[in-house]
């Protein structure tokens, strides 16, 4: 055997019996590895231990931002509605409604109960301003609507409706310019009033060019014109209205006298008995007689002879009644404007008063006939007849015109016979009215009445 084979040691043969197929073997492997898994396993376990005391100290500092936030919610919720305070303070205006809101919306979940419970009174606040600024817009266009167009006549039924609709906004809505408002309303009305009435007076100043002859069409022209001032309350606060019904009453008198003794006036009408029957029965058709009384007032017809009373009543019709109205009317939807009455009446008991164009109410035309009691304030250009006697009347009731004759039937009586009565009237449409006060009493013999419309 080679000397370089040979085996000096048992160290050199333990060497030698792992290099015999020329790979390196090393005897203190075993013990190097199971130091390696010593060395990880500390360093893992030191890992470890390392990550659960980390871990439970992350926990104890959650757990400790989580206390000081919760200790802190209340003032970051105080804090935020204060913002949403100055926000909505900030963006006040009508067209800022909507994102005011949204910013509250989105962000009042992260207040408390109390703070969200103010969020929700600003989102009704809100809610409520929206509301008012509908309200604010529809009345700016209305009123713009009125100012432009009040006196314009082509426009009267639509002013008016823009009017009634600016008192209806008026009474849902809180506006500083609720005054101001209300006069703009009133000077609307009244200007379209004015207007429309002048418009109908012009019509009739060329119907009256072409037709001077048609004399019921030419009265209907202008009592049209008329009724639009009439029917207007505002405009009787304006001059110009008065201006304009004396200019009506002088054209609508003129015809009316034209009219009145032309051969298709009063004489061409055949007359109706005011005492027939028939006018104290209720006919086909009609609901009520045409003779009415109120509670005041009592009538007794034997067939021939009305008779008129003044009586206490069991219940005022109107709570300030003086005086009780016997009323006689064709129909109580056409009432009438031109007629001729004539009777003849006896007066038993002071307190009688003829009434020309007897409406609802106080809508009437009196002191053209008037038999007040002697203690009484008396007028001493005035006529009033006698208790006792009985006297023949002729009304005539025409345009803007009361005509009265009156002629005591008594030709023993040392009366003056009185010059006929001529006055005016601002009442346009009624029919024959006897207007008794507590205890007075006519007797009406004859009563008969012809109606030019």
């Amino acid at each position: 055997m080679p000397n370089r084979l040979r085996v000096r040691s048992l160290t050199q043969a333990a060497q030698r019996s792992h290099t015999r197929h020329g790979k390196h073997y090393d005897p203190h492997a075993n013990d190097k590895a199971s130091n390696a898994l010593v060395i990880v396993a500390f360093i893992v376990g030191v890992i470890v231990l390392g990550g659960a005391v980390g871990g439970f100290l992350y926990a104890r500092h959650l757990k400790a931002e989580e206390e000081r936030l919760e200790a802190e919610k209340p003032l970051r919720s105080r804090a935020l509605l204060e913002e949403m305070l100055r926000y909505r303070q900030a963006h006040s205006s009508d067209a800022e409604i909507d994102s005011v809101r949204i910013y509250i919306e989105q962000r009042k979940g992260q207040l408390m109960e109390a703070e969200k419970f103010r969020a929700e009174e600003i989102l009704v606040s809100l809610k409520e301003q929206k509301i008012q600024a509908d309200y604010r817009k529809r009345l700016d266009e209305k009123l713009n609507f009125v100012r432009a167009n009040a006196s314009n006549p082509d426009y009267v039924d639509q002013v008016m409706a823009a009017a009634e609709g600016l008192e209806k906004l008026l009474m849902d809505m809180d506006d500083t310019r609720a005054e101001d408002v209300k006069r703009e309303i009133f000077t609307a009305r009244g200007k379209s009033a004015i207007a429309a009435a002048r418009q109908r007076l012009q019509k009739a100043d060329k119907l009256a060019t072409e037709k001077y002859n048609d004399h019921s069409a030419l009265m209907a022209a202008y009592e049209k014109a008329d009724e639009i001032l009439a029917e207007s309350a505002v405009a009787q606060k304006f001059p110009e209205t008065k201006e304009i019904r004396d200019e009506i009453a002088i054209k609508t008198n003129a015809i009316a006298e034209r009219w009145a003794e032309s051969p298709l006036g009063f004489s061409s009408l055949q007359p109706r008995n005011l005492l027939d029957a028939r006018e104290f029965e209720t006919q086909k058709g009609e609901e009520k007689p045409h003779w009415q009384a109120s509670p005041t007032a009592k009538l007794s017809w034997n067939g021939m002879k009305l008779v008129v009373e003044g009586v206490k009543p069991d219940r005022n019709e109107f709570k300030d009644e003086r005086a009780g109205i016997a009323f006689w009317a064709p129909s109580s939807k056409f009432p009438i404007r031109h007629y001729e009455l004539r009777m003849r009446v006896k007066l038993l008991t002071r307190g009688f008063t003829l009434v020309a164009r007897q409406g609802s109410g106080y809508a009437r035309h009196t002191y053209d006939f008037e038999d007040v009691p002697a203690t009484e304030k008396r007028d001493p250009d005035g006529y009033y007849p006698k208790e006792g006697e009985t006297y023949d009347l002729v009304q005539r009731v025409y345009g803007k015109k009361i005509h009265i004759q009156i002629t005591p039937t008594n030709p023993n009586t040392d009366e003056a016979l009185p010059a006929p009565i001529e006055a005016t009237t601002a009442t346009i449409e009624g029919g024959v009215g006897l207007q008794v006060r507590v205890g007075a009493k006519i007797e009406i013999e004859r009563m008969e009445i012809r109606i030019l419309r």
